[in-house]
């Protein structure tokens, strides 16, 4: 069981990765998170996005848009915290619409059949 669902494709189900996070956090209309994905896990997320297709509507004083530049969502991610029996993040966070602008991965230490995943995003702004 894990900690949050990332939501790719139609955004519902059952197209979502089921998977821990060790991080998590929001500023300035970002959102950057950290996971360990299995390498079939992380080629279904590379295959549903396009890291940096995203643009921002420059607004003075206000707070700034962004949007998926593929037009048909290929590049937008929910995240949904879930309740599981070792996790607290669905009480400290909730849902978020993203648009990824980079992910990175490296090696989990020690084991081989995970792979640490970073991935930087913009908040959409909007919500399901």
């Amino acid at each position: 069981m894990g900690d949050i669902r990332i939501y790719y494709g139609t955004l519902l189900d059952p197209d979502y990765i089921e998977c821990g996070c060790s991080a998590f956090s929001v500023s300035n209309y970002s959102v950057s998170f950290e996971t360990w994905l299995t390498k079939s896990q992380l080629s279904t997320l590379n295959d549903n996005i396009i890291p940096g297709a995203v643009k921002e509507i420059y607004t003075i004083l206000g707070r700034p848009t962004y949007w998926d530049m593929t037009f048909s969502g290929e590049n937008t991610l929910r995240l949904v915290p879930i309740c599981s029996g070792t996790s607290n993040l669905s009480n400290m966070r909730h849902e978020y619409i993203i648009y990824p602008k980079t992910i990175g991965t490296s090696p989990v230490e020690g084991n081989s059949y995970y792979i640490k995943c970073k991935i930087d995003s913009y908040l959409s702004g909007t919500s399901l």
